[in-house]
């Protein structure tokens, strides 16, 4: 069921610095993120590109609390493109995936995509199912005209769904089995400029995130470490706790010196 409560926003570049601080404090409690896109809107040499912003809001939105996952911007034109672009995603994600307890979600809703609904499926799928191989749970974005005449059947994925319309029509359950979001329309929302989009969560949502990271892989790989150096802080009880404090210093250190 979705819990009207548990409101959420959906970010970009194009949203400009946010106060994540005061934006938690008017109620927001998750936050969906643009990592990564194909190919550009208006740049046709531009492709494969991390959202400016990215870095500055999952460190910022976690900072202040929220629950986050992140979403790429889906172009690609046939399957080997699509995991060309969810290899950019995982890139751009790789250190940020204890801030990500939502997951990734893949946006599809480009009018250059194909419109032959056996190649856009086909292309969506291996989208998202290179993401799980990578251990990360994927929604599929998309609209109700998408899904009808765009996509067949991807209720194998959980589903982000874009139905602008009074908040108090909650989306079907029945029609939308999968559903894990909806974004209903935007709304005002202290500490972001304009009116961001606006979503609600399923009931448990937050609940269910739990972290995908190897905290002791991930801390071996930022730091370079030989696996004899590994097995010695292993025997000195460096815990999963520790690993993981200490991997979101060095994910935060890392992302000092990007900006």
């Amino acid at each position: 069921m979705i819990d009207t409560n548990l409101r959420g926003v959906d970010v970009s570049s194009y949203q400009g610095r946010i106060d994540w601080s005061a934006a938690y404090a008017d109620g927001i409690r998750f936050a969906m993120i643009k990592a990564t896109q194909g190919r550009s809107l208006t740049d046709a040499n531009l492709r494969n590109f991390t959202d400016s912003r990215f870095h500055e809001n999952v460190v910022g939105a976690s900072g202040a609390g929220m629950v986050c996952g992140a979403y790429h911007y889906l172009t690609a034109l046939n399957e080997a493109e699509a995991a060309e672009e969810a290899a950019v995603f995982l890139s751009a994600a790789a250190k940020y995936r204890a801030k990500l307890q939502l997951g990734a979600a893949v946006d599809v809703e480009d009018s250059r995509l194909p419109k032959d609904k056996k190649k856009l499926t086909a292309i969506v799928r291996t989208f998202c199912r290179r993401i799980i191989e990578a251990g990360m749970p994927v929604m599929v974005y998309t609209n109700p005209d998408f899904l009808k005449n765009r996509l067949d059947d991807l209720g194998e994925f959980g589903l982000w769904l874009a139905l602008w319309r009074n908040r108090e029509l909650l989306p079907d359950l029945g029609q939308y089995p999968n559903l894990r979001i909806w974004q209903w329309g935007t709304a005002g929302v202290r500490g972001i400029a304009g009116k961001p989009d606006a979503n609600f969560g399923i009931r448990g949502l937050l609940k269910t995130a739990e972290p995908t990271v190897d905290y002791k892989a991930e801390v071996q790989r930022l730091a370079g470490l030989a696996d004899v150096t590994m097995q010695y802080l292993a025997a000195y009880q460096f815990g999963d706790d520790l690993l993981r404090k200490l991997y979101e210093a060095m994910v935060n250190k890392e992302g000092d010196r990007e900006t």
